[in-house]
């Protein structure tokens, strides 16, 4: 719900099948296939999501879907949906989706339209300012000569910082190094958390 709330767009991929996109599920749900996630509702503890096949048909046939018959006049006035057609439109409950698909996308919209702010920084690192890490094959880099940026943030809030490397040799090396460091107010480093515990 937290990506929906800040205007993300969802998406959601079914589960792969030997014959493609051509092979459904027993409930209707095309395999292999990507959708779009529309809406997320929280409807009396019913935890629903509006999706949308692209092709515009082939729908969902289990609960919740247009003719379910968990759907009573009040729900549907509540998440003000009463379409009933082979549209490609359809809801489904949490619990359907995590079986029908195995992949979930979300694109962060940070464009000027979005409720983000943003600041973009372009520079190079070269010449005497490209000191590079320390390591093996640069045993006597100089940190400090490398180009470095300041960013103070004085109240609470969502921030994302992204530091991308142009010069790309692969998925996961580039030609130049890049190096995020962030700090508390006391100077201790702040590192990711620890996903094993």
């Amino acid at each position: 719900m937290a990506y929906s709330k800040d205007h993300a767009l969802l998406g959601a991929g079914s589960n792969s099948h030997a014959d493609g996109d051509s092979a459904t599920s027993k409930l209707g749900i095309v395999q292999g296939h990507a959708f779009s996630i529309l809406r997320l509702a929280d409807v009396d503890g019913h935890k629903l999501m509006q999706i949308r096949n692209p092709w515009a048909k082939g729908e969902w046939t289990g609960d919740w879907s247009d003719n379910s018959d968990k759907w009573t006049t009040r729900l549907r006035n509540i998440v003000n949906w009463h379409e009933s057609k082979d549209d490609g439109i359809f809801w489904m409950d949490l619990n359907d989706y995590v079986t029908e698909f195995d992949s979930i996308y979300i694109c962060r919209d940070f464009s000027d339209t979005s409720q983000w702010n943003t600041l973009t920084v372009e520079d190079k690192w070269e010449g005497k300012t490209a000191a590079g890490l320390p390591n093996s094959k640069n045993p006597k880099a100089q940190m400090e000569k490398n180009p470095q940026y300041g960013l103070t943030i004085t109240k609470p809030g969502k921030a994302v910082v992204v530091l991308r490397l142009k010069e790309k040799l692969d998925r996961n090396r580039a030609k130049q190094y890049g190096y995020l460091n962030m700090q508390a107010n006391d100077g201790k480093a702040i590192r990711m958390p620890d996903k094993k515990k």
